[in-house]
């Protein structure tokens, strides 16, 4: 029997973190960070590099550049690509990307579409979503989602995990009741994704949230080896 040759295994430097694909850029929060959480590492099935920004500000082109800069240096350290959730990027999501070298998402709101053109044309895709300030227009009109979706506000604050189910199951309850043609849920905030079992078990629709973005995001930079020979 012919016995292959062996051949060589290398290996090589470059980066100063290696094993690190995706890196994540946030705005620093003293907020619980449970399982399920975009802030938390323990979320995702492959490695994550966090990063919170420093100077935090109100003013939108600040944070802009701020991000920006704290996601160069994860590509400095060896990311291949670079996610973050702030709706407010949506617009300049092109920019960022182009900005920072390497591919980027910036905002679960990005699904939006895709799931759109899955989902029954005579279903609502609806949105939960903890952030308290509304939708801008231009924000909507970037995503191509229309002003009349439905969204609604919950309240996941103070720790109480169970209250926080509590209030979300009923949220999304009272939007299906109250739009039997919802179709589907968008989870938008940070945090949801730990919930989305509990809305999808409740109103039987599919839920997308920062997990099933991530999730398909990170997994281009690592796709899943099946034995196949290469060389």
């Amino acid at each position: 029997m012919r016995i292959p040759p062996v051949q060589p295994r290398m290996a090589y430097g470059g980066d100063h973190v290696q094993g690190v694909k995706l890196g994540i850029v946030l705005y620093p929060s003293t907020d619980p960070k449970i399982l399920g959480d975009l802030a938390n590492a323990g979320t995702w099935r492959f490695p994550v590099r966090l990063r919170c920004v420093d100077n935090v500000t109100d003013n939108i082109n600040d944070m802009y550049k701020a991000l920006v800069t704290q996601a160069k240096d994860l590509v400095s350290d060896g990311c291949g690509a670079i996610a973050t959730n702030y709706r407010f990027l949506c617009p300049r999501q092109r920019d960022f990307a182009t900005a920072v070298g390497v591919p980027c998402v910036t905002s679960v709101l990005y699904q939006y579409r895709m799931v759109r053109a899955v989902v029954p044309q005579n279903k609502t895709i609806a949105i939960i979503t903890t952030d308290k300030n509304p939708f801008d227009a231009d924000i909507l009109q970037s995503l191509d989602i229309p002003m009349s979706t439905p969204v609604a506000t919950v309240d996941t604050t103070g720790g109480d995990i169970q209250q926080a189910v509590t209030n979300i199951i009923k949220t999304a309850d009272d939007m299906c009741q109250k739009d039997t043609d919802i179709g589907a849920v968008l989870m938008e905030s940070n945090d949801l994704s730990a919930y989305s079992h509990a809305v999808h078990h409740h109103t039987g629709v599919p839920v997308y949230d920062v997990y099933s973005l991530m999730d398909w995001f990170g997994c281009s930079l690592q796709p899943k080896n099946f034995g196949i020979p290469y060389v």
